[in-house]
């Protein structure tokens, strides 16, 4: 599906998301890429997994059983405020105040589902960005909170 690249991403990703079959495909398409992955199927297993495994980055869906991803990230951030963080959501519009505020204050990504893999493999193997405090934010890749299909960089 995806070329293998020449450089292995050496990094741990946690993936948290209801829909087993897309956590499935996501964390595959992450690990050929020699990504670390740790999935969970909602926020508390999220939270409680990110304990275990002190990720890199986490990719979160938003809406899930147990709390949002928002939610859980609150959490996540006790211990690790400036984690990058991939939210991800068919229901973009229904959080976009919350997810505003989280893009003024921490290095967030938004993807509107569906998404490309390209997109999200793009998105992960952007370099890590040391940030500067809480006033930091990475920009939003796209210029909008809409889908991405065509405002991100494919991987090479």
């Amino acid at each position: 599906m995806f070329p293998r690249r020449e450089k292995r991403l050496n990094m741990k990703v946690l993936l948290v998301d209801d829909n087993k079959d897309l956590t499935d495909i996501i964390q595959s398409v992450l690990e050929r890429e020699g990504v670390e992955v740790m999935s969970a199927c909602d926020s508390i297993d999220g939270y409680a997994a990110y304990l275990r495994f002190n990720p890199d980055l986490v990719i979160t869906d938003i809406q899930m059983p147990g709390g949002t991803g928002l939610e859980m990230m609150q959490h996540i951030r006790t211990h690790k405020p400036l984690i990058r963080t991939v939210y991800m959501s068919g229901s973009i519009d229904a959080y976009r105040p919350a997810l505003e505020q989280e893009k003024k204050r921490y290095p967030v990504t938004i993807l509107g589902k569906p998404f490309p893999l390209a997109a999200l493999l793009a998105l992960v193997s952007e370099p890590r960005i040391d940030l500067p405090g809480e006033e930091a934010a990475i920009p939003e890749h796209g210029g909008s909170l809409q889908q991405p299909i065509d405002g991100l960089p494919t991987p090479h």
